[in-house]
C-alpha cells in the first residue's frame, strides 16, 4: 500500500496530525481486515493527539480533546438530536461524508472511540481488542458493540459525554 499526502498547503502539525490519522486506518485495516467507519474514523480521529501531543503512556491516560467535534456533538445534543447508536453504526463511507449531517459521523465516531478509550468505567475500560477481534470475525458494529458492551449501557454513557458538550444552561429555583 502507498500512502500520499499532499501537504504544501498546510502546516507541519496539520501534516504530522494527518499522516498519523491515516496510518490508524492503515492499522486498523490490517487488524480488522474490513470497514468499520463508525470504529475506524473515531479511532483515527483521537489517536493523533495522544500520539502526538501527549506525554501519556497511552491513549486510556490521555485526555482527548478536539473542540470542533465537542462542539458539532453539543449543537446536536442542544438540538434534541444527539446521535444513536443505531444511527452512528448504518453509516458507510459515503454517509459519514454527507453533507446534511454537517459532520456530526465524525465527530460523533470520536466521542465515541474517545469513550471507549478513556473510559474509567470496568463495564467498558479494557475491552477494544474483543470488539476488533468480533469485528475482524465478520461482526457488524452494532453486534459487535452489543457484544462487547451492551448498546444499553454504552449509548447513555456516549450520549452524557455529547450532552456534556453543550452550552450551559440556567437552572432556575
Amino acid at each position: 500500500k502507498v500512502l500520499n499526502v499532499y501537504a504544501s498547503h498546510i502546516d507541519a502539525v496539520e501534516r504530522d496530525s494527518v499522516l498519523v490519522h491515516e496510518l490508524a486506518h492503515h492499522a486498523f485495516e490490517e487488524r480488522v481486515g474490513r470497514p468499520a467507519d463508525p470504529i475506524d474514523e473515531g479511532l483515527a480521529e483521537l489517536l493523533p493527539d495522544w500520539l502526538l501531543f501527549s506525554q501519556a503512556a497511552g491513549p486510556e491516560q490521555h485526555i482527548s480533546t478536539y473542540p470542533e467535534y465537542e462542539a458539532r456533538c453539543g449543537r446536536a445534543a442542544r438540538a434534541g438530536r444527539a446521535p444513536t447508536l443505531p444511527w452512528l453504526c448504518s453509516l458507510d463511507y459515503w454517509g459519514f461524508r454527507d453533507d446534511r449531517y454537517d459532520g456530526l459521523g465524525f465527530a460523533s465516531s470520536w466521542a465515541l472511540m474517545k469513550t471507549l478509550v478513556e473510559s474509567r468505567d470496568p463495564e467498558i475500560s479494557q475491552r477494544l481488542q474483543p470488539l476488533f477481534t468480533r469485528l475482524a470475525g465478520g461482526q457488524s458494529v452494532r453486534d459487535a458493540l452489543e457484544d462487547v458492551y451492551g448498546l444499553e449501557a454504552l449509548e447513555p454513557r456516549w450520549q452524557e459525554r455529547m450532552r456534556s458538550w453543550s452550552d450551559w444552561e440556567p437552572n432556575w429555583g
